[in-house]
Formats: C-alpha cells, structure tokens, sequence
C-alpha cells in the first residue's frame, strides 16, 4: 500500500514540475485579418490617436468661466477592418501570426512585425479588435515552443523482469513544440471572459537520473548494490487543457557505470505524468 501511494504521489509530483518549469516562446496565434474566418464576424478598428478640441467660455472681464478638451474620435473609429484598410490588405498576410490580449470584453489583435513599416505603423497607431457576443465560442489556431527542465520520477522498463519499475530522481532539459487552439468566451453570469486552451505538444528531452542497483535488477552471477549516475534520454508526448497537462514519455537510460550488469541495459522505458500548472503565463505587452 505505501508503494502504490508513494508512486501516485510521485507521478503527480512530476507532472507538477513540469506545468510549473516549461516556458512558452513567442507564442502565436492565426487570425484572418480581413474579418474574421471569413463568417461575417469582422475584426473592428480605434484610433490610438484621438484630436482634442477645446471648448472654453469667457466672462465679461476674459476670465474663463469653463474650460473643457474634448476628444473628437476618428471618422474609421468603430468600422470594420476590412473597410478601412481596403487596398492596404495587398500588404498583409491574411492569416497573420499575432498575439491575443483579451479586455474589455473584446479580443485585441496585436501583429507581430512585418517587412512593410507602412503595415507595422498602421497597427501601432490604432487598436484592432473582435467583439465577443456572449455565449459565443471563439476558437484561434494557437502554436509555440516551449522548453523547460522535467523530472519523470516513475519509470516503467518494457520487460517482466523484477525490479522494471523505478521511483528514483532526474531531472532533464526539455524543448518541444505545442499547438491547438486557444478558446475564448463570454458567460453573461461572469464579468470577464473565459480564456483556456486545447493543445498538444511533442519534446524531446536529456538530463542525468540517479538509478539504484540492487539483486533485483542486476545479472545473478554478479550483482551489484548501489546508487549509479545515467544519462536519460527520450521524446515525450502532452496532451494539456485549460491548467491540466497528461504527459507520456519513452526513452532509454544509459548508466555511468557497470552497464553490463544491468538487467535493463538497452531496454526502453515508459513514463507517466498527470498535473496541474500553477504558475500562470503573463500576458504579452503591445508596447
């Protein structure tokens, strides 16, 4: 009973390291810029640049009785995006690779560089947005890549021998790429909108695991007892959803030393991992 809940205690451990350690890289998401998936549903356009005008009443004596600046908003402010740029979309990747920052009960789109200055400054100057209507599902196309440091303390060697199944440390450095979808919605019942993701992901990883050999995993004729140092290596397959991540990996361990008297030595093994990130991701900045 305690190894049973000592191996569950340590697949959820391990899974927790790896939501809270692997960082996302220029994360992107696919966004038709000439509306919206083509459904009519069309991305909207402000002004970051506002004209003031002021309003001011003088008394008999040319003291100022009130003083007001008013801002005046631009004739595209509230249009659709695709009308405003009309000839200018010739310059822009339809479906463009952004960023996504959800306010406001509105989606606002923020393009990563392009090669034209003339594109980069228009979207510098003004705010392109999507509008969410509630109880509507919104889905954008989402990919990164991501790397981070792992532990996989479970490990299952693919063989009937005892002593396959192994409870010991490593730590290892990982890099993979993710993608799927980034869903949002809006819920009358709740103030802000729902922001969650369905995404996969496939890495490959390296890293150093301690290995205990005892009578169980080492050839009869020469047992040996002791902790050895392994290099481990492998790929790894994560399915994640909204904070939750289900993690399997496979790869090999190849110990430092007495190799030959390993029972295990060239034999695969399998990992499992479940767990939660509690480390959550910072929005991107459109500075």
């Amino acid at each position: 009973m305690k190894t049973k809940l000592l191996t569950i205690l340590l697949l959820v451990f391990s899974a927790m390291v790896w939501g809270q350690e692997v960082k996302n890289l220029k994360e992107k998401h696919k966004v038709d810029l000439k509306g919206y998936n083509n459904d009519n549903k069309y991305l909207y356009l402000n002004s970051k640049k506002k004209t003031k005008k002021t309003n001011v009443i003088f008394g008999k004596n040319r003291d100022t009785i009130s003083y007001q600046e008013v801002k005046i908003k631009n004739d595209s402010d509230g249009k659709p995006l695709e009308r405003v740029l009309k000839d200018s979309l010739k310059m822009i990747n339809l479906n463009s690779n952004v960023n996504l920052i959800v306010e406001d009960n509105k989606v606002y789109i923020y393009p990563f560089r392009y090669t034209r200055d003339t594109v980069n400054n228009f979207f510098k100057e003004n705010d392109v947005f999507l509008e969410l209507k509630e109880r509507k599902n919104y889905s954008f196309k989402y990919r990164t890549y991501q790397f981070g440091v792992v532990t996989i303390p479970v490990k299952w060697y693919v063989n009937s021998k005892l002593g396959n199944i192994t409870t010991d440390i490593n730590a290892m450095i990982s890099g993979g790429y993710k993608w799927g979808k980034t869903h949002i919605v809006k819920l009358p019942h709740e103030e802000k909108a729902r922001q969650y993701q369905r995404t996969w992901s496939i890495n490959a990883f390296v890293g150093i695991s301690k290995l205990t050999f005892d009578e169980s995993n080492t050839v009869k004729d020469n047992p040996v007892k002791g902790n050895v140092a392994a290099i481990s290596t492998g790929l790894a397959f994560g399915v994640h959803y909204q904070d939750f991540t289900f993690l399997v990996a496979s790869g090999y361990d190849f110990p430092t030393s007495n190799r030959k008297n390993w029972e295990f030595n060239k034999i695969p093994w399998i990992g499992f991992g479940f767990g939660y990130n509690f480390i959550k991701t910072i929005k991107p900045s459109n500075d």
